[in-house]
Order: C-alpha cells, then sequence, then structure tokens
C-alpha cells in the first residue's frame, strides 16, 4: 500500500492507513455458500475483535477510555483535596494511591489519543498478540526501553534498526463483548515503511 502511494505521488496527502491484527483460539474456518457461489471465511471474537480495531476511531477511543476509568475520574476531585500528590506518596492508603496514579494514567492515555489521531498510518492488536511481539523483540535484542514508566506513560518503546517503536495501550469494550479489552497501537512513519528492514525484524 504505501508503495502505491509514493508511486502515485500521494506521498504529501492526507491518505492513510490502518489495520488490524488479533491472536487467539476463538476463531472458526469455514466454507459459506453453495455449489455455484463458495466461499472461504474465519469468524469468532478474535476475527470480530481485529474487524472491530480496523475501523474504530480515535474518538470512539477517547469515549471508551473515559468509561473505563470513569470512576477514577469521578473520584479524584475528592482525593486531590485531601492530600497532595506530589509528596509524602508512600503515606497514601492503597485505594487513594491507585486512584492518583490511574488518573495520571487516564491524563497520559488520552494525551496519547490526541497524537494518535495524526498518525497516517497504524496497527492495532489485541494485548494477545502484541506479548507474541514483545517476547519476538526480547529474543531478537530488542529489550523494552522504558520498563520501568511504561504503566504511566501508556506505551512501551523499542528501539529497532535505529527506529523508536511505541506501542500505545488503551481499553476498548468492542460490541457484542463482555468487558474492556486492552489493546495497543503502533503509529508507523512514512521513513520506517520506506527505509526499515521488516524482513530483519520477523525473521
Amino acid at each position: 500500500m504505501y508503495k502505491l502511494i509514493i508511486d502515485n505521488s500521494l506521498k504529501d496527502s492526507n491518505l492513510g492507513l490502518r489495520s488490524g491484527v488479533t491472536y487467539g483460539s476463538q476463531i472458526l474456518r469455514s466454507n459459506l455458500g453453495n455449489d455455484f457461489v463458495r466461499d472461504f471465511t474465519v469468524t469468532g471474537e478474535t476475527v470480530n475483535l481485529a474487524a472491530r480495531l480496523e475501523h474504530i476511531s480515535i474518538h470512539e477511543l477517547k469515549l471508551h477510555n473515559k468509561m473505563y476509568f470513569q470512576n477514577t475520574i469521578d473520584r479524584f476531585s475528592e482525593i486531590s483535596r485531601l492530600v497532595s500528590v506530589c509528596k509524602d506518596e508512600h503515606k497514601l492508603n492503597p485505594e487513594t494511591f491507585e486512584v492518583i496514579q490511574q488518573f495520571t494514567l487516564y491524563q497520559n492515555i488520552r494525551s496519547n489519543l490526541e497524537k494518535l489521531d495524526k498518525a497516517r498510518f497504524d496497527i492495532r492488536f489485541n494485548q494477545a498478540f502484541y506479548l507474541k511481539i514483545k517476547d519476538h523483540f526480547k529474543k531478537k535484542g530488542f529489550p523494552v526501553l522504558n520498563p520501568e514508566m511504561s504503566e504511566i506513560h501508556g506505551y512501551e518503546e523499542y528501539e529497532v534498526n535505529n527506529f523508536k517503536l511505541k506501542f500505545y495501550f488503551l481499553y476498548y469494550n468492542p460490541k457484542g463483548f463482555s468487558s474492556f479489552e486492552r489493546i495497543r497501537i503502533l503509529p508507523i512513519e512514512a521513513d520506517i515503511l520506506d527505509k526499515c528492514d521488516i524482513h530483519s525484524i520477523i525473521s
């Protein structure tokens, strides 16, 4: 797709590309149709989630994350009047400390989503698929660069072939699913598509 954009002089256009990739066990393979028209397909929750990740907008994700953190958002104003969040954190009771951390994470995720709204190319993953990528990167010698702060910043960062890759995480409750799913978004800069040796990463 990126080659088509370059070949047709569309690099400076607003044309973008996004995809959804998931991993899981709830997949049904089947042939649909009749003797005249038949089509091979896959169905199931894992497949449905990939389709929803591809189509969901950043604006919708902002709303989903606000719903996920709503209890923390509601309680933060009450807690912030009672304690200082800048000092003596070790003296806070666990519930108060959890609200402060979650509110900070919510602010960072909201800020990250505003950045992602400007990304022209991105890949969306479910958490199960991301963990496979993370394990592959570890075996290839690409460690997480921000392990201590990733849960607060809302992303895990890697350096691969001199390119920085940030896998942002957020929370999404797809229609028909019983609970929120942690998902990942990897924005891809045009230079990465153009110059990064993908084969050396995946091999």
